[in-house]
């Protein structure tokens, strides 16, 4: 009995080194992975140069957008009351029931001949 006894507590150390042995090595092999992952993450779209964001030049840029809109809208309007461009609003005789025109305005604009 005491043979038996003996080799079961030498098995069970073996396992327990084992089982030492193989958490050491596990956990070694993440340890060097996610080091790997953690130095060497950089994606290809943040090694791009990226234009600074500037709010104050984002604002100069819709105000000039702004600008060029309200000088062709002064444009139209001065053709409008000056009568070189006529326009004409016609309604559809009947909606078509499938598509998105359905009820909407058409609007025609013509050039008027030149004076």
């Amino acid at each position: 009995m005491l043979s038996t006894t003996s080799e079961n507590r030498n098995f069970g150390r073996k396992d327990s080194r084992l089982a030492l042995l193989l958490w050491v090595v596990l956990t070694s092999v993440v340890s060097v992975g996610l080091w790997e992952c953690f130095f060497h993450q950089v994606p290809s779209a943040e090694a791009q140069v990226r234009p600074r964001l500037d709010a104050g030049a984002q604002r100069k840029q819709l105000l000039e957008a702004q600008n060029k809109t309200n000088v062709k809208l002064d444009e139209i309007i001065r053709l409008l009351k000056s009568g070189s461009i006529t326009v004409k609003v016609q309604r559809q005789a009947k909606p078509k029931p499938e598509g998105d025109s359905h009820g909407k305005t058409k609007i025609k604009i013509k050039r008027a001949a030149p004076k």
